[in-house]
């Protein structure tokens, strides 16, 4: 998680970084990070609805609403 964010740094806009770091922090559980890495995915139209389910699975599975 360290070099991702590392990397992230260097390339804020990339988006594969990111969505590594969300894949990660879901795994991990760790709902604030999480939610930090999936807004910087910054998602709108066709990938919010293709890729929304990530947000909805992990508020389910981890409690995390907002």
């Amino acid at each position: 998680a360290g070099l991702l964010e590392y990397a992230l740094k260097i390339s804020p806009y990339n988006f594969d970084i990111v969505m590594s770091l969300v894949k990660l922090y879901d795994t991990l559980g760790a709902s604030s990070s999480f939610k930090d890495s999936h807004l910087a995915l910054d998602l709108k139209g066709v990938l919010l609805e293709s890729l929304g389910f990530l947000q909805f699975r992990h508020s389910v599975e981890y409690g995390a609403y907002d």
